[in-house]
């Protein structure tokens, strides 16, 4: 640890960074040692649709402190993502590094927890509510596996060689990219197999919930 923390002030990296990663991968060793079967699980639901659905239906990823472990790591991870792409294209450039990334970590809870309690809103109203439970499962899954992932990249980026940084960066933004088209993805796979006699209803939820969120987003970075 000492190395490390001597690396950083080397580097000019402020301790709370440290700090940061440590406690995440932290919490990644302890879901790992203490959640291994669940973690197995876990890796073939990411990657199998059919093994998805029987792990959502006998609720083999139930378990609270699993999931809030791996949805800790993801939104540590993503605000992280968010505090690099600050400090390339200085959003706000006014405020430090600390604070930007607490404002996004702050961003990406109040996103994360709405649309997840929409979702469970929607399937309660829909005609497809299992379907729809089934895929929120699977987003949430994706976006947990996005955060185990990008740990030790962001690691990489944080303490690797200068010239390394562009590569890493970028490999950050790839991993982001193909987590959204497996996504989506999966989504259409859920919605050939079940929501056939509901297209109205899904195009509705695909608008809602899916394509304008990113066009506000992609909207509000260009500006």
């Amino acid at each position: 640890i000492n190395m490390l923390i001597s690396t950083i002030r080397i580097s000019g990296f402020e301790d709370w960074q440290f700090y940061v990663l440590f406690i995440l991968l932290i919490v990644l060793t302890y879901t790992i040692s203490v959640f291994y079967q669940n973690v197995k699980v876990f890796i073939r639901a990411v990657f199998n649709i059919h093994l998805a659905e029987q792990s959502f239906r006998n609720n083999e990823l139930s378990s609270t402190i699993f999931n809030f472990c791996l949805n800790l790591i993801f939104v540590g991870t993503f605000s992280y993502v968010l505090l690099l792409t600050h400090k390339r294209v200085q959003l706000f450039s006014d405020y430090s590094d600390a604070f930007v990334f607490f404002l996004s970590l702050i961003f990406v809870m109040i996103i994360y927890l709405s649309k997840n309690i929409f979702l469970s809103f929607l399937s309660n109203i829909f005609p497809f509510g299992i379907d729809l439970s089934f895929y929120r499962f699977n987003l949430n899954i994706l976006n947990q596996a996005c955060g185990v992932t990008l740990l030790p990249m962001i690691f990489l980026f944080t303490y690797g060689q200068y010239g390394t940084k562009n590569i890493v960066y970028f490999t950050l933004l790839a991993i982001l990219l193909v987590m959204l088209l497996v996504r989506y993805f999966k989504l259409l796979i859920i919605a050939i197999k079940h929501l056939r006699f509901y297209k109205f209803y899904f195009f509705l939820y695909f608008c809602t919930t899916e394509v304008l969120p990113n066009i506000i987003l992609v909207k509000l970075i260009i500006k």
